[in-house]
């Protein structure tokens, strides 16, 4: 088996590299994202069973219209003046919350450059978590 893999990986040295660059491509690019995504079934999962803190970045008035329960509303800006607050809670995952998970992104960026850790984005932002037919707290 380990023959023919060494075979083939010499016959098509250029398709194999190629691989490999894309492959290491797309982890870099996962790695820049702002942390993992994952989806709003994990997110269930890590607050209950760890607590998990959801940060929802959209606007004010977003928030209101409809939100995670338990969420905490913290727009890009007001992300800055937190991190020393966040950095405190060491252990505790951060799931990272917008509409589309455009603006989860910068700012899982933003927590993971100031050392906060474990930093997580719902896939398909609460769109996605709506696509899951799961509720969301008005006010």
């Amino acid at each position: 088996m380990v023959e023919k893999l060494a075979l083939f990986v010499s016959e098509h040295f250029i398709l194999v590299t190629l691989f490999v660059v894309l492959v290491a491509f797309f982890i870099y690019t996962e790695l820049q994202r702002g942390g993992k995504s994952i989806s709003p079934q994990e997110v269930i999962n890590l607050i209950n069973r760890e607590n998990a803190l959801v940060i929802d970045v959209r606007s004010g008035e977003s928030f209101r219209a409809g939100h995670i329960s338990g969420s905490e509303n913290l727009t890009l800006e007001q992300l800055d003046g937190e991190l020393a607050r966040l950095k405190a809670l060491e252990s505790r995952p951060i799931v990272v919350v917008c509409d589309m998970n455009n603006t989860a992104g910068t700012a899982g960026r933003k927590l993971l450059s100031a050392g906060i850790e474990p930093v997580y984005r719902l896939s398909g932002g609460l769109d996605g978590w709506r696509g899951a037919s799961l509720p969301l707290v008005k006010g």
